[in-house]
């Protein structure tokens, strides 16, 4: 540590987070002890501490992963020979070869919760890195919680059959709807679900859904997997965990509001039965994009969007809100939507789930111009990189942006901007975030 202090310091004061890293350096230093043959390794390879560093400095939730676990000390050492990219496929391959290893089921949610943790740290050390875009960040994470999801889902299948000595009848399948559904999750992302059955017992299929959900979102020793929001399910609150394919498609046949018929843009099948999920997403596709939107329909997505932003984004002098505030990812959103909505019946091209995909075909229809799909995409990716440094920061879904302070200028300093002259490099970012967040609200009012 004597001959690596000089180079540590030296990182650590040009990281965006100089006293976190140093506390986080004082902490594995005491972890680690007298383990000098890693500290030896950090010597002779400046790029895994630099890397280290960024850790450190960065990502405090990311840290705290790699401090509970020494024994991931050498995924950051083999950083480079580790996956970039993994498949879902590939993902769901590893994780069901650990839970075959085990039998007893609160050892199979902690391995669940380990491989989460795993593949964040793996993902999360790219991303620090450089090696993986924004756009395959998301994806990989998206992935993960689906390989989550079919895990949790096999557990709750063989729980079901010892409780009723059989395997349940029928089929179950798990839509993901929102960022889920438009496979864009980031760190720290609830997952939002809908549970489809096809069986000629209820009960069961509800008791299924209910294991579920607790296997995923439980406390156990190794902490929960994912947080799991089913609001948008039919009726919501009021209504039946699951529904049947039948009654999915009876009510929003007969009973369901335009932001729900919006909502059905993101479904997609991201657990169970194959072809139970299918005929679901083809339902979800029916009614979303159906018919057009009338002019009453436009205003009413206008008028949830303001309420939104009136009495969720709790913006004011001192604090922006990059997802519900003015000019923010839920104006891009909305006005993709609307277009969609408007003319994804007559145009199947327009049936996309992602938001940036969305943008591009509503580009390639002429719907939005050159100029205007820019703005939309550049804009959006920038609100999002900022969005994801801060949960990266955080672990936290706050989507609040300090327009002052050291969490302000951490976030500016990771996004890359620096200090000129008397502009510090928070002071660059907050000046484009309000030129960006001005022209979004400019172009969202066009169209609106």
């Amino acid at each position: 540590m004597r001959l690596l202090g000089p180079a540590l310091i030296t990182e650590i004061t040009k990281s965006a987070s100089p006293e976190r890293s140093l506390s986080n350096l004082a902490e594995f230093s005491h972890r680690v002890g007298a383990r000098t043959g890693f500290l030896s390794l950090l010597a002779e390879n400046p790029k895994t501490m630099r890397l280290m560093i960024t850790l450190f400095a960065n990502s405090q939730f990311l840290t705290d992963l790699f401090l509970r676990r020494p024994e991931l000390i050498d995924s950051l050492i083999r950083v480079d020979l580790t996956q970039q990219r993994k498949t879902r496929e590939k993902m769901i391959q590893e994780l069901l070869a650990a839970l075959g290893e085990i039998g007893d089921l609160e050892v199979q949610l902690d391995a669940i919760r380990r491989y989460r943790a795993d593949e964040f740290l793996r993902i999360g050390l790219h991303d620090l890195g450089g090696a993986l875009r924004l756009e395959e960040v998301i994806i990989q994470l998206s992935d993960l919680a689906e390989t989550c999801l079919e895990g949790a889902l096999i557990l709750a299948a063989r729980e079901m059959q010892t409780t009723f000595g059989q395997v349940p009848g029928g089929r179950f399948a798990v839509l993901g709807m929102g960022k889920l559904g438009g496979r864009e999750i980031d760190y720290n992302s609830d997952l939002d679900l809908i549970f489809i059955y096809d069986a000629p017992e209820e009960g069961r299929s509800e008791g299924g859904g209910q294991k579920l959900i607790t296997f995923l979102s439980a406390p156990t020793a190794e902490g929960f997997a994912y947080r799991i929001d089913m609001r948008l399910r039919p009726s919501g609150r009021a209504g039946p965990l699951v529904s049947s394919l039948e009654a999915f498609h009876h009510y929003h046949q007969t009973s369901s509001l335009l932001w729900e018929r919006q909502a059905l843009i993101k479904a997609r099948r991201v657990a169970g039965d194959r072809d139970l999920g299918a005929k679901a997403e083809e339902v979800a596709e029916g009614f979303a994009y159906g018919k057009g939107l009338t002019r009453e329909g436009i205003a009413e997505i206008h008028h949830l969007r303001m309420r939104m932003e009136k009495e969720l984004a709790e913006e004011d002098h001192s604090q922006f809100n990059l997802k519900k505030g003015r000019g923010g990812m839920v104006d891009i959103e909305f006005l993709a939507q609307m277009l969609q909505l408007s003319y994804g019946h007559l145009h199947p091209r327009l049936r996309q789930r992602g938001t940036l995909a969305a943008l591009n075909a509503l580009r390639e229809l002429k719907i939005l111009k050159e100029r205007e799909y820019r703005l939309l995409s550049e804009g959006y990716l920038f609100l999002r990189r900022l969005d994801h440094r801060l949960r990266l920061e955080r672990d936290q879904s706050i989507d609040i942006l300090e327009r002052e302070g050291e969490k302000l200028h951490g976030a500016a300093q990771s996004l890359g901007y620096k200090n000129h002259g008397k502009r510090t490099a928070g002071d660059r970012l907050l000046r484009d975030f309000e030129l960006k967040r001005e022209r979004i609200r400019a172009c969202y009012d066009r169209f609106f």
